[in-house]
């Protein structure tokens, strides 16, 4: 579904899609990556990881109502929306488009029992271009989510052993 609205003579355009997920995990002893993350413990629901450049992200698991981070399914979505949103801006601005702005909101859905994976994911980006056209915008948002992200392409990845 698309929602076109017109601002002040620039058009916003909402492109909303969603995806189910499909996990395949499998445990790996071998740790073969390219990339690498460190855990730190800071309290019994408070973590820290850190990238190999020194970046630091603060991880909780309390409850809503004490929570002063994301959680990591929170990051998860947050991973996924802002993934897709930098190839977005890329072929909206390779277009050779005018870029002004780009919002997006993402949730999901996760099942009762465990593992509490996400079973949906819905997301809805908001382009603010004068002269990109809803069509684009929804050839540019399909291919940033169903084939360039590499966020969404893994929660639907399966891991050799």
């Amino acid at each position: 579904m698309v929602i076109v609205i017109d601002n002040k003579s620039t058009t916003q355009f909402a492109y909303i899609c969603a995806f189910k997920i499909n996990y395949v995990f499998k445990y790996n002893k071998t740790f073969k990556n390219n990339m690498r993350i460190n855990l730190k413990f800071l309290d019994d629901k408070v973590y820290e990881t850190t990238n190999e450049s020194g970046n630091s992200v603060k991880i909780d698991m309390k409850d809503a109502q004490e929570k002063e981070y994301q959680s990591p399914m929170e990051l998860l979505l947050s991973a996924t929306v802002a993934c897709a949103a930098v190839d977005i801006v890329s072929m909206v601005k390779k277009k050779r488009k005018t870029f002004v702005n780009l919002e997006a909101e993402i949730g999901g859905i996760r099942r009762e029992e465990f593992p509490r994976k996400f079973t949906d994911i819905d997301i809805k980006y908001i382009l603010t271009s004068p002269d990109t056209s809803e069509a684009e915008f929804d050839k540019v948002v399909a291919l940033a989510v169903e084939k360039y992200c590499s966020v969404a392409g893994s929660l639907n990845a399966e891991y050799p052993h």
